[in-house]
């Protein structure tokens, strides 16, 4: 493996999975590696399950503290094998900023979780991208890190022109949140989450 697929590999923090199930009532489900219980609040929050009123964002991502995180959430169809879970949102931290290589990471995660209604093939797919930069998609092909350019990340808008309208101050750390508007992807700031102070 390339000097540069290692170093990009190496970018992913961890994964986790938060349900939304039958009685309304939203969970931590799992996750790998663990994560703090600061960070795991601010995600919850986050994923815009926790709210009835609120609207749900397919994909969302964001700072805190230095750390990107990148949010796919889906809404469970009835012939799933998913009984109890109405929703769920597939949450990736990572050290860079890249939306499009990690929103199609996460369809990828959601459509095995989908399918087998387990973690454990998210978890194999989950490794094989952090080792080895792919992972085969039972649908179609196979996702390689290495076709998302992080250089093409930074040059499809100013994060900064985005967020600085709505910056503020919070005690919890700095952090920020975008989602997605449409295909292909533009970004406009959340108002799902509390969106603070910028961290760039």
């Amino acid at each position: 493996m390339a000097a540069a697929e290692v170093a990009d590999t190496q970018l992913m923090l961890g994964v986790g999975l938060i349900e939304k199930d039958t009685n309304g009532e939203v969970l931590w489900v799992w996750c790998y590696p663990s994560t703090t219980a600061t960070l795991r609040n601010l995600l919850l929050r986050k994923c815009c399950l926790t709210d009835e009123n609120k609207l749900l964002h397919p994909f969302v991502f964001g700072q805190y503290r230095r750390t990107w995180f990148y949010i796919t959430t889906i809404e469970v169809p009835d012939s799933s094998i998913l009984k109890k879970v109405t929703h769920f949102s597939i949450v990736l931290t990572a050290k860079d900023f890249n939306p499009e290589k990690y929103a199609a990471f996460t369809r990828i995660l959601c459509r095995m979780y989908l399918k087998h209604g387990s973690p454990v093939k998210m978890m194999e797919s989950y490794i094989a991208v952090l080792t080895k930069g792919i992972c085969q998609s039972e649908e179609n092909g196979s996702f390689l890190s290495k076709d998302f350019d992080a250089r093409k990340a930074y040059l499809a808008g100013s994060i900064k022109g985005l967020c600085l309208p709505w910056c503020g101050t919070d005690r919890t750390g700095p952090s920020f949140t975008l989602t997605c508007t449409s295909t292909p992807m533009s970004w406009k700031p959340c108002r799902c989450a509390q969106v603070t102070s910028l961290d760039l």
